[in-house]
């Protein structure tokens, strides 16, 4: 699996429908939201980054 991939994979694996619900309002619900804050968002991306590294290596 690719590194595009296994991020969208996590990503909709943690995603949250009641955070994601102000955020959607708030851009006027122009947009879906998955409903992950930044601070877990970054997590999963560097997570799946080192793994994928590792993988290839």
């Amino acid at each position: 699996m690719n590194f595009k991939e296994e991020l969208i994979k996590e990503l909709k694996a943690n995603s949250n429908r009641e955070t994601a619900i102000p955020m959607e309002n708030y851009m006027k619900n122009n947009f879906p939201f998955l409903g992950i804050k930044t601070e877990k968002r970054r997590a999963i991306f560097k997570a799946v980054y080192k793994n994928i590294n590792q993988k290839s290596n």
